[in-house]
């Protein structure tokens, strides 16, 4: 297996076949590490002015203020009738979800291929997130291993409550073909390069390819498009090499886009399947500006398939309902 990593500027005229590292040479190189710092830069001032805008408008500071008090008057109620730690304790347990993809156009080496889905940890929401995700994966084995955004649930917060989970979960899942992730709402800048260290391949509106006897897919990753949305996801999506093309994106917002540059499958989380739902899973509110029918479990739009994770932790409050918390093992299939 070999893997190479892509800024979205540099594969315009690439095709997944040509994609291989020794045909990417120090202009490629250079174009990626010149697409990070643009990167870092534009997405650290807008952090430090505390600019947030989505896909479709910029977010309004006064709702996530009137969102976050509301959670937080729900939450003193549960703990003043006494009911905090069984939700909490209910909050925490994962379901393991594991559905199978078919495809025409999967590459014959990609079938049966295992991708471990991994959304919205929040690592610093509820203890021993790691161990519960473990213990849903039981044992089994992975080709490779997908995290869509949300590592952290407070934002600059410190970095040992996430980077020591993280590390146990690579090195106890070990996917053949590695760890990949993308950042969420939720997420800085600043925890890329420590992600990084940590055997974490970050990417930020880049592609990276995975090569298995000479058949090729495209994971292609973008920066959050609810918060921190710029065109340059648009365009990343748009350059990825043709062939077999799965998106992986924090919320669902950009699947119209994904679809018509011509993805097989995408991968979101964000809306933690509303976190709050009612009975039968219809979600009380989804944190999502458009598309909000993409806000939980399997979808299609056009001939993409797509899949929207609960996620694994919680943000605004500690509960969960009629949302359970899960991570997905989904198995890529070769149509005849």
């Amino acid at each position: 297996m070999r893997t190479q990593v892509m800024a979205e500027n540099s594969t315009k005229t690439a095709n997944l076949a040509d994609a291989h590292p020794n045909k990417f040479g120090s202009e490629s190189q250079s174009a990626q590490e010149y697409h990070r710092a643009a990167w870092y830069e534009s997405r650290s001032a807008r952090e430090q002015k505390n600019t947030k805008s989505g896909i479709v408008k910029r977010r309004s500071k006064m709702r996530a203020k009137t969102f976050n008090f509301l959670f937080g008057v729900a939450a003193k109620l549960v703990k003043a009738i006494g009911l905090h730690d069984h939700l909490a304790n209910r909050a925490a347990k994962l379901v393991l979800t594991e559905l199978d993809f078919h495809f025409h156009d999967l590459p014959p080496a990609f079938d049966g291929y295992r991708i471990l889905h991994i959304s919205d940890p929040h690592f610093d929401s509820l203890p021993q997130l790691e161990e519960a995700m473990l213990a849903a994966l039981d044992g089994r084995s992975v080709d490779i291993a997908v995290v869509t955004g949300d590592i952290a649930d407070q934002f600059n917060g410190p970095w040992k409550t996430f980077l020591p989970p993280m590390r146990r979960l690579i090195s106890e899942i070990a996917p053949a073909d590695g760890f990949y992730a993308v950042l969420g709402n939720h997420d800085s800048w600043r925890m890329v390069a420590p992600l990084e260290a940590q055997g974490v391949t970050m990417l930020i509106n880049e592609t990276a390819i995975i090569d298995k006897k000479g058949n090729c897919i495209s994971l292609t990753g973008v920066d959050d498009p609810s918060n921190y949305y710029s065109p340059e996801a648009d365009r990343a999506l748009w350059t990825a090499p043709a062939g077999f093309k799965i998106a992986l994106v924090h919320s669902a917002e950009l699947a119209d886009i994904a679809c018509r540059a011509g993805h097989a499958l995408y991968l979101a989380g964000h809306s933690h399947g509303g976190q709050i739902s009612l009975p039968g899973g219809m979600p009380v509110m989804t944190g999502m500006q458009r598309l909000r029918k993409f806000s939980r479990g399997v979808w299609r739009h056009g001939g993409m398939a797509g899949y929207t994770s609960t996620g694994v932790g919680v943000s605004g409050m500690p509960y969960r309902l009629f949302a359970n918390g899960e991570i997905a093992l989904l198995t890529l299939r070769r149509k005849p």
